[in-house]
């Protein structure tokens, strides 16, 4: 894998390990010189990486992430630009642990949704509370920015309503904890 490609270094960790172990092929490079293009190029990384997020690139778009706390900026830029507070997901792309980021961040509940059409919503709501997204036939997981870690009885009744027995409810450390409704 090539630390950063983009810039034209594109040193390898297993070049570097080949010639440390006495490798040569034939460039004339040596053990000292590639340790110090790769300090260069993992300047060069932490630096082009901090101007992708400060720039709003997340998920896929950045080759180089901090975790969560990098995505988490990204998805509540586009949850405060949308509309409807909300944004679609696919399966698999937002954690509870970038869920609990956004809520610490935010001080409001975030909510992650599947609709009737099989989309996976993520929606912003308030600091207690969260309006299901048009649509909703399930409700997957949701944090509360106060920490208590029991549904409130507007959850009980949201979820009785859509006839689901349990849901995931996710703490601020970005823990989830499944909860029957009764």
């Amino acid at each position: 894998m090539s630390f950063v490609p983009m810039l034209g270094f594109g040193w390898t960790l297993g070049e570097g390990l080949y010639h440390a172990f006495g490798g040569n092929d034939g460039q004339g490079h040596d053990w000292s010189e590639w340790s110090e293009r790769m300090i260069i190029s993992t300047g060069i990384t932490a630096i082009a990486t901090e101007c992708l997020i400060a720039a709003g690139f997340t998920g896929g778009e950045v080759l180089f992430t901090r975790g969560a706390q990098g995505r988490a900026s990204g998805y509540i830029a586009a949850l405060e630009n949308s509309p409807t507070g909300s944004i679609e997901v696919p399966k698999g792309q937002i954690t509870s642990k970038t869920m609990a980021e956004i809520s610490n961040k935010t001080g409001k509940e975030v909510g992650l949704f599947r609709t009737d059409y099989g989309a996976r919503v993520l929606k912003l709501g308030g600091k207690g509370s969260t309006n299901l997204p048009a649509g909703t036939t399930k409700i997957i997981a949701h944090t509360h920015p106060s920490g208590r870690m029991a549904f409130s009885p507007d959850d009980i009744n949201q979820l009785q309503a859509l006839k689901q027995r349990s849901s995931v409810l996710i703490n601020l450390e970005g823990t989830t904890s499944r909860l029957p409704t009764e």
